[in-house]
């Protein structure tokens, strides 16, 4: 008899390096690796960021620390010691992104653009199948 550990769908990508974007309240959760990964990419707390994006590259937008007196600037709720969130209503129209439910993506560095990179191609293709 091989026995496993339940865990909630919520908890299951605990350890990487992900966010999640909440539709109904137009915010991007950033968990604990993918907000670590921006802090030690940036060497300090992170306190705002710029949203860019790229209107070749459609389906990819990049979070990009920076000081509060950036152009763009947008101020990140601090949830927990770990986490973060940030209004993303923007953000969704300019991508004429309507997910229907709350989506997981993974976040990686792109050092090209020193900012972190999260792709919806993936989504977007599995939203129109």
């Amino acid at each position: 008899m091989a026995t496993k550990v339940l865990i909630d769908d919520r908890y299951r990508h605990r350890g990487a390096e992900y966010v999640s974007i909440n539709p109904k309240l137009s915010r991007l959760l950033l968990y604990k690796k993918g907000y670590e990964v921006i802090k030690n990419h940036y060497g300090q707390e992170v306190e705002f960021a710029q949203i860019l994006t790229d209107k070749d590259r459609k389906n990819v937008f990049w979070l990009k620390p920076c000081d509060s007196d950036a152009a763009g600037a947008r101020k990140m709720d601090r949830t927990s010691q770990n986490t973060r969130t940030l209004s993303i209503r923007a953000l969704l129209k300019e991508l004429k992104w309507k997910p229907k439910e709350t989506k997981r993506l993974p976040l990686e560095w792109d050092p090209e653009e020193n900012a972190a990179r999260i792709d919806i191609t993936q989504i977007e293709d599995d939203e129109k199948k």
